[in-house]
């Protein structure tokens, strides 16, 4: 219990400590139409019962505030295949973050316990849906998750 806890508070400082984006890559961002930069996806190792959290981290790089970003994510196991839940088998989850999160900020987020599978080892992040504070909508799917990454950082999987 202790022992997890120090993971999951060191995972957060590693994230905060990771989230700092360059001007370049927000001018990119901004270039590409991407509203938001990716800086951390990543699971946690499993519980004793076999929880699975995913940790994220982007920064609005829009010039409107998010109301919500929703993040879909599949998990895979070390072979690359997809490793649905044991309950429920579930596999592809969704992760909100609620806002405001105002054009510039940075939101960390972190989903407990997403799935119960031992074998998962990472996920892979499949759309990316924004709803702003003015209601009106955008999603990021397909090639376009690419340059939702922070140069150097893709999906885990």
């Amino acid at each position: 219990m202790i022992l997890r806890a120090i993971f999951t508070l060191f995972i957060t400082l590693l994230l905060a400590s990771c989230s700092a984006v360059n001007k370049e890559e927000i001018l990119r961002a901004k270039n590409a139409n991407i509203p938001l930069l990716i800086t951390k996806l990543q699971t946690s190792p499993p519980n004793s019962a076999g929880g699975i959290d995913v940790m994220a981290n982007f920064v609005n790089t829009s010039s409107k505030a998010f109301k919500y970003v929703v993040l879909t994510v599949l998990p895979y196991n070390s072979v690359g295949d997809i490793a649905p839940s044991e309950i429920g088998n579930k596999t592809s989850i969704s992760l909100k973050s609620t806002g405001p999160i105002a054009s510039g900020d940075n939101n960390l987020g972190y989903w407990k316990n997403g799935w119960y599978n031992y074998s998962i080892t990472c996920v892979d992040l499949v759309k990316i849906s924004i709803t702003y504070m003015d209601d009106t909508t955008t999603t990021i799917s397909g090639s376009n998750l690419k340059k939702a990454f922070v140069n150097g950082l893709k999906s885990e999987c």
